[in-house]
């Protein structure tokens, strides 16, 4: 079974710096945002945790 840890840290390093957290939501979560009824119509909804916030968020 493959180890995720490395990809767990790169994820709480990564989310944790302020540019990199504020760049994803200037440059990315408007259009992750749009997709998202599209996805839920095509495919019904998926579990929340598989989403970002703000997609989960319209999913709630």
């Amino acid at each position: 079974m493959p180890s995720y840890e490395g990809f767990a840290d790169l994820e709480t390093v990564g989310w944790s710096n302020d540019r990199i957290s504020d760049g994803y939501v200037s440059m990315f979560a408007e259009a992750s945002d749009m997709a998202v009824p599209a996805i839920v119509s095509a495919a019904g909804p998926p579990d929340a945790g598989c989403q970002v916030g703000n997609g989960a968020s319209r999913l709630i």
